[in-house]
């Protein structure tokens, strides 16, 4: 999906109480070309939101009638996913707080700098491009992998190429991308799709019962060998074998497995008859295999025999564009599970989701989807859903979405409002993860009349 970096001005609701404000809001809009329609009161905006919801709104918390917060609540129960900024008199930090967790994007005070509102608007609208207009097509699945990139999409076409042949394959890709997928998807597209497809995680065995694992044994082979086993070689033989992490298997493992490899043959442990066996080997890592060979810890005559074709997975960081499509499919897929019906995310939500580097790929943001659907009390997630490790930064390297052409007072009150959100509203909390004094945090507060 395409994300859009200029959308077109679009309707927005401005419902202030005042006049005077609401008239200098509506000019900063206007001369921007926005369409705007304008309220005095929150039930207006209420009938205006269900008839005919605008694009973006500004919501001014004083409203008469219906306040609003009580319309950020309304907006997600009518399962809107509607851009929100918030308008606030001076001194009401915690009615700000309150906006942003129900999922208004910012709060300003009023009275209200023309500029800033003219690119939070902007920011909403980029947002709500993103994830407004359901695709036309179901999302581009191959193999179970879904993704329009073009890094994935030649992961796909490589795939097709490779998987008809016996070729060994080595896949190489961070935790959490896909890699099984990829293994299976050669397999299912082989001539041995009709043939067990057999996984063994070389991570996961106890390194003493490896070799049983690979080659099986005989009856008395060894102590507790009551009976006949076979290995994993005897169970995919005409088929596929999957060895995950190959990187954790132990040297001289390493070694048999070359043998089997060039012979076509092995025996069990504690065997004397020769199987053959015909067997495709594909291998999947998250390490530099040429590094582990210059430190001794792969055999380079393995690595030769396996590496007939290497496919890259790419990490989800280089390949943004798919994250909606992955979130739709998640949401989906947990529909059927849960029984929860989530109709989206809302903008802010989508910001959070953004701007996460997703260190664990597909996996961490398909488990962070699903916190989303069973935390979540209404029709839509928002960020308060997601796990606080998004909301709240893991390390000094996690980054915040500053917009470009902000002062830099602008963009540390940005960081501040949003560091006050995730500390609930904490002042004290807020203060330490700032490494600030509460002192100055208060002052800083006040500056923006909040």
């Amino acid at each position: 999906m395409k994300r859009p970096t200029s959308p077109q001005p679009g309707r927005v609701l401005v419902a202030v109480a005042e006049a005077g404000p609401r008239h200098a809001v509506m000019r900063a809009l206007r001369t921007a070309g926005y369409d705007c329609v304008a309220v005095a009161d929150g039930l207006e905006a209420y009938t205006l939101l269900q008839e005919s919801p605008p694009d973006a709104a500004l919501l001014d918390l004083d409203l008469p009638r219906m306040s609003g917060l009580e319309l950020l609540r309304a907006i997600t129960a009518m399962e809107l996913v509607l851009p929100v900024v918030a308008l606030v008199k001076r001194n009401r930090l915690e009615e700000a707080v309150a906006a942003m967790k129900l999922g208004a994007l910012d709060c300003l005070p009023m009275p209200v700098n023309p500029g800033r509102i003219r690119e939070l608007v902007l920011e909403g609208l980029r947002l709500r491009a993103l994830v407004v207009a359901p695709p036309t097509a179901a999302p581009p699945v191959f193999e179970k992998m879904v993704g329009a990139s073009p890094r994935l999409q030649a992961l796909f076409a490589l795939i097709e190429r490779v998987a008809p042949t016996d070729a060994s394959v080595i896949i190489q890709g961070e935790s959490g991308t896909g890699k099984e997928l990829v293994a299976r998807a050669l397999h299912n597209r082989s001539r041995r799709h009709d043939r067990r497809f057999f996984a063994i995680n070389c991570a996961a065995v106890p390194r003493d019962l490896l070799e049983t694992e690979f080659f099986g044994h005989e009856k008395g082979a060894f102590t507790g060998a009551f009976e006949r086993r076979e290995g994993a070689f005897e169970l995919a033989n005409h088929g596929t074998l999957f060895l995950d992490e190959i990187d954790e298997m132990p040297v001289e493992l390493q070694a048999k497995l070359l043998r089997v490899l060039e012979e076509k043959g092995f025996r069990r442990l504690g065997g004397r008859e020769e199987i053959e066996v015909d067997v495709r080997i594909i291998a999947a890592t998250d390490k530099v295999i040429e590094e582990l060979i210059q430190a001794g810890r792969f055999k380079e005559e393995l690595y030769f025999r396996l590496n007939v074709v290497r496919l890259r997975v790419p990490p989800l960081r280089d390949r943004p564009e798919d994250i909606p499509l992955l979130v739709r499919t998640f949401l989906a897929e947990l529909e059927r599970s849960t029984g929860r019906r989530i109709r989206d995310l809302s903008p802010r939500a989508w910001a959070v989701i953004k701007a996460h580097s997703w260190p664990g790929n597909v996996r961490e943001l398909r488990n962070a989807i699903e916190r989303g659907v069973i935390a979540s009390t209404g029709p839509v997630i928002l960020p308060k859903d997601l796990p606080p490790r998004l909301r709240v930064a893991p390390s000094p390297f996690r980054t915040l979405s500053v917009p470009l052409g902000l002062t830099l007072g602008e963009a540390e009150r940005k960081i501040i409002l949003s560091t006050l959100e995730f500390c609930q509203g904490n002042r004290t909390k807020a203060a330490r993860v700032l490494r600030i004094g509460r002192r100055t945090l208060q002052s800083k507060l006040k500056s923006y009349g909040l």
